[in-house]
């Protein structure tokens, strides 16, 4: 689980394909389970933010995702929350229902250290067949789990790579597996073989993909959630124009 490793799944929810897509246009394997991606998505809101469930709702509509993959949390209607309260206001009730459901069945296994800086091999429980792939965090759930330090990190590891803050998405993405250091930086399970493959059951049990729709007002998210859906029925027309001049030097023009 750690923390500074910004998974770079946390997919923008508008680059996001579509639940219902075909393979090739997804980038997921071509069989008939993964044809649907709404069976291997949860969304998860805040119920303590007045404005987060409706959110997630509009969302669930838009994407037919049914109202039991729907979760809703109790936290701190904060930006930033203690690494306590993210344990047993985020991190354990999703544990909990997402055992009380049957998707996460974990066992013993060990996993050569992914914290960058150590070597040697850690004991974890990993999950077995998880079928949630993503997951989609709504405006109003925290952002960010501060520096807690009662976690040391070992003197080994290179003082830059000790802290343990962390973002609540990357921490979200570890949820397959229990037992991981909260120090330090840890390696991206789907790039740890330099290549990339479509994303399925193999990675699934090692990471979860989440992503977040947020804005600065709830009506910015929902306009995200509308023209999002709108762009896929007609596809992004139109012209863009990228800057590529270097910015090194000073008197660039």
């Amino acid at each position: 689980m750690s923390q500074n490793i910004i998974f770079l799944f946390l997919l923008g929810t508008l680059m996001m394909p579509s639940l219902r897509t075909s393979a090739s246009e997804s980038g997921f394997p071509a069989d008939p389970v993964s044809s649907d991606l709404t069976a291997h998505t949860v969304i998860v809101f805040n119920r303590l933010d007045p404005d987060s469930q409706p959110l997630a709702e509009t969302y669930a509509k838009a994407r037919s995702i049914p109202s039991d993959r729907m979760i809703g949390l109790e936290c701190p209607v904060t930006e930033e929350i203690s690494r306590t309260d993210f344990d047993t206001k985020i991190r354990k009730p999703l544990e909990d229902i997402f055992t009380s459901r049957g998707w996460l069945k974990r066992t013993e296994n060990f996993l050569p250290n992914p914290v960058l800086g150590l070597s040697g091999n850690v004991p974890v429980q990993q999950a077995q067949d998880n079928p949630i792939w993503i997951m989609v965090l709504m405006r109003g759930v925290p952002l960010k789990i501060s520096e807690d330090p009662s976690v040391l990190a070992p003197e080994a590891l290179m003082a830059q790579l000790r802290p343990n803050y962390a973002s609540v998405d990357s921490e979200l993405a570890l949820l397959p597996i229990q037992g991981l250091p909260l120090y330090g930086m840890i390696s991206n399970p789907y790039f740890a073989d330099k290549r990339i493959r479509p994303f399925g059951q193999f990675f699934a049990n090692y990471l979860i993909l989440v992503t977040r729709l947020d804005g600065p007002t709830p009506d910015i998210v929902r306009r995200m959630i509308r023209d999002a859906v709108e762009t896929e029925k007609t596809e992004l027309t139109g012209r863009a124009f990228f800057d590529v001049r270097s910015i090194e030097k000073k008197d660039d023009p």
